[in-house]
């Protein structure tokens, strides 16, 4: 007599109704969706899953920057500059430079458009562009190097061993 068998005489309780056991065949049979044909891809799948894993990061990132934001910065108006007429002058600025230089104009806020900003900043980048491509060019120029050699010293003696012993022993009767 096992720990959990109900003592002799008890009343037994009644089994469950045992479902029938599924194999593949049976999983086969059971109707399929109507998916249309691109839907069956398992590809399809994969990118539909990204993009709500991707929408769901932006999201919890929108509210996590909307929570960080304090309520006044929000609801706060812009701030406009002083108008010339409220009293503060111009400062004479040639006053402050030494005898017989000018005052440059100041940079104008934001994008450097010049002429010389700009092709100094393109310069720089071709230059980096440049460099980029000559190490690229080495690299792969050392990568064919190195599978040529691998070719020529392992690959090749053991093809040309390996038809030496084939033909040799197609010709033993």
């Amino acid at each position: 007599m096992q720990i959990f068998d109900p003592p002799p005489g008890a009343p037994r309780r009644p089994r469950l109704p045992s479902l029938p056991k599924l194999s593949w065949a049976a999983l086969a049979r059971l109707p399929r969706p109507a998916l249309p044909r691109f839907a069956r891809r398992p590809l399809v799948w994969v990118i539909a899953a990204e993009t709500v894993v991707t929408g769901a990061f932006l999201l919890g990132a929108i509210h996590l920057l909307s929570r960080s934001l304090p309520a006044s910065a929000v609801a706060a108006p812009l701030l406009t500059a002083p108008s010339p007429a409220s009293g503060a002058a111009d400062p004479n600025v040639s006053q402050l430079l030494p005898p017989g230089t000018s005052a440059s104009p100041a940079p104008h806020p934001g994008i450097g458009t010049g002429s010389g900003f700009l092709g100094g900043v393109l310069s720089g980048l071709n230059q980096d562009q440049s460099s980029f491509e000559h190490q690229e060019w080495a690299a792969l120029q050392a990568l064919s190097a190195g599978i040529r050699s691998y070719i020529e010293n392992v690959v090749l003696p053991a093809v040309e061993k390996a038809a030496h012993n084939g033909s040799a022993s197609s010709r033993s009767p």
